[in-house]
């Protein structure tokens, strides 16, 4: 099982011992997640879109995992509330309506103003860890018990499994449907199926 994790620029950064983004990518692969930070190698490519390399994104992970910190200071109103930064919260969003809200999941550090109506959506807070790495497991098995297909396979398995239902008479138009289903976007499906014929 895949997970993308999005944070600032700060939560990715740490003077005094890990980071908030090592300590969710410990707490997720401890709980059996491979993890993929937006600061991985590759992961945003000069030549793309930040929202594009996002959206080729989607198709290689099964969930999101977002840090939710004080990055900046907004006033609403007459108050004065510390919030996520802005990127963040789309990227949350993004995985919300693709990916579905069980799939996406809030790692709390401090007391952000946090959106409205996030009903179903798990929120680990980073503070009390014992508790933290709890509520990772709890997220990632509910994840990893909802797929039907064991999506930390490579491309090559990828291509392999489109191959063998081709094979066997799945239509073209029948296996993007089954294999977004399994968690493989049409996008990513195709540029694995370019990238075998090449």
């Amino acid at each position: 099982m895949r997970v993308f994790i999005g944070s600032s620029t700060q939560g990715a950064k740490s003077t005094t011992g890990p980071s908030d983004m090592d300590l969710v990518a410990n707490l997720l692969q401890s709980a059996g997640a491979n993890t993929i930070p937006w600061n991985r190698e590759g992961s945003f490519k000069p030549s793309f879109a930040t929202l594009e390399s996002l959206i080729n994104i989607l198709g290689e992970v099964n969930a999101g995992a977002f840090i939710f910190r004080e990055d900046d200071t907004v006033i609403i109103g007459d108050e004065k509330l510390s919030t996520t930064r802005d990127n963040v919260i789309l990227e949350f969003g993004l995985f919300c309506g693709a990916k579905g809200r069980e799939n996406a999941a809030i790692f709390r550090r401090g007391t952000p103003r946090m959106p409205s109506d996030l009903g179903g959506v798990t929120v680990v807070v980073l503070e009390d860890i014992e508790r933290a790495q709890q509520d990772a497991e709890q997220w990632v098995k509910r994840i990893r018990n909802s797929l039907s297909f064991p999506m930390n396979l490579g491309p090559e398995h990828i291509a392999a499994a489109a191959d063998g239902l081709l094979k066997a008479g799945v239509s073209p138009n029948q296996l993007y449907p089954l294999m977004s289903k399994w968690g493989v976007s049409p996008p990513h499906l195709d540029r694995v199926l370019a990238a075998k014929r090449s």
